[in-house]
């Protein structure tokens, strides 16, 4: 809903012992000052926008409980990146 027009991309990659999952888009981009913000449960950037507001607030609470971290890169009009960083599984 943040895309209307452009791309949406997403992979993964190997870092040492992590693994790295990636979402890209070219929507409507994060301003810096609600990076952070976004995290947080009931926070919406757009408030007219439909949604409750619990998307990324459940990403951050799984990711953390697989001991991981997520992160998000923002630009208003050029979009956004977000990581999560995840331990590799050793098979232990």
């Amino acid at each position: 809903k943040f895309t209307p027009t452009g791309s949406i991309t997403l992979g993964w990659r190997g870092q040492d012992d992590r693994i790295i999952i990636y979402v890209r888009d070219t929507g409507i981009g994060i301003a810096e000052e609600n990076h952070e913000k976004i995290f947080d449960k009931y926070f919406k950037n757009n408030s007219m926008m439909a949604g409750a507001g619990i998307g990324l607030s459940l990403c951050k609470r799984l990711t953390e409980a697989m001991n991981g971290t997520i992160s998000v890169k923002s630009k208003l009009d050029e979009g956004s990146c977000f990581e999560v960083n995840l331990p590799r599984y050793n098979g232990k």
